[in-house]
């Protein structure tokens, strides 16, 4: 049984202003739910149910509630 081999020609580097834009990103846990009150999961799900979770995310994100969305 022969294997594919590969060369590494090199190693990816991410650029400097990516990393800096990483410092000044706030990551936060958001409280979304579905219509049964159940915490909306993506991670682990078959793909289109992950799909379906994440446009629904998305959507109630960029809702105004009273002013500006969660974006």
């Amino acid at each position: 049984m022969h294997l594919p081999s590969w060369q590494i020609k090199g190693v990816p580097v991410q650029p400097k202003a990516e990393f800096e834009a990483l410092k000044r990103s706030v990551f936060a846990l958001v409280n979304v739910r579905d219509r049964d009150g159940r915490q909306l999961r993506v991670s682990g799900m078959p793909q289109a149910e992950r799909r379906a979770n994440l446009a629904t995310a998305a959507e109630r994100l960029a809702i105004s509630r009273d002013g500006p969305n969660r974006f």
